[in-house]
């Protein structure tokens, strides 16, 4: 097929990453005029903006627990293309199609599995809070030994209404 050359791209709206969304969005416009919007970030996310099959979600949703299984902190990249009468201004929430997915793997700081013992020796009842994945945190838990190989993990939301309920 006919190869098009992108020469510059033009920045028309941000739609920035917040605890919220868990998710950014750029639109753009290249040197051809074709926009697209852009987006990245928590692959549950993302997912739930990609128009695809059944089947096909799952297999992305597959990957990305995978991924995730094995410590990975996991990002999903999707993009769309806008049509002329999609204003630049507004974020599209829907038809995306995946990109793929990025794994970045954060290896644990020298000694951290050690102090984790220390402190279950010692008595102390360690807890680890993060933004990742639940199961890149239930394995980097597993890693260092917390919850005895079988760590709990709850989200954010299940610990506020613990913290609610004064648990």
């Amino acid at each position: 097929g006919d190869a098009t050359i992108v020469t510059s791209i033009t920045t028309l709206g941000t739609f920035p990453f917040t605890e919220a969304r868990r998710h950014e969005t750029v639109i753009v416009s290249d040197s051809t005029g074709r926009r697209r919007a852009v987006t990245k970030g928590a692959a549950e996310c993302v997912l739930a903006m990609v128009g695809a099959t059944p089947v096909e979600r799952e297999r992305w949703s597959g990957r990305v627990a995978t991924l995730a299984q094995s410590g990975h902190k996991v990002i999903a990249c999707a993009s769309i293309t806008l049509h002329d009468d999609q204003p630049s201004d507004l974020e599209p929430m829907g038809a995306y199609e995946m990109a793929g997915l990025l794994a970045f793997e954060d290896p644990l700081r020298a000694g951290v599995s050690d102090a984790a013992g220390e402190c279950r020796r010692a008595g102390i009842h360690t807890i680890m809070v993060t933004g990742d994945h639940p199961l890149t945190a239930s394995a980097i838990a597993r890693e260092i030994g917390l919850g005895a190989g079988s760590p709990a993990v709850i989200s954010g939301e299940e610990l506020e209404a613990c913290i609610a309920r004064g648990d």
